[in-house]
C-alpha cells in the first residue's frame, strides 16, 4: 500500500484482492510508483492511466529482446 493509498482506503477487500480508490493528478512520479508494484498490481483505469502503463511495460519488454544472431 503506498503512501497516496493509505488516505482513501481500499474500496474492495479480500485475502487475494485489495482494489483502492484514489484521487491524484496524474503525472510522471504516479506512473514510476505504480510501475514499481510491477506484476503485483494492475490498474483499472482511467483509460489514459491504463494506457501510459501499458506504454511502459512495452518498452521495457522491448528493451529485453536479443537480436537473433545471423547464421
Amino acid at each position: 500500500m503506498t503512501y497516496f493509498a493509505r488516505h482513501i482506503g481500499a474500496t474492495v477487500e479480500n485475502d487475494l484482492l485489495k482494489i483502492f480508490r484514489i484521487r491524484v493528478i496524474l503525472n510522471f512520479e504516479l506512473e514510476r510508483e505504480l510501475l514499481g508494484f510491477g506484476s503485483r498490481m494492475r490498474v483499472l483505469g482511467p483509460r489514459i492511466l491504463v494506457k501510459q502503463i501499458k506504454k511502459h511495460l512495452y518498452e521495457t519488454l522491448e528493451s529485453y529482446k536479443v537480436p537473433e544472431k545471423e547464421s
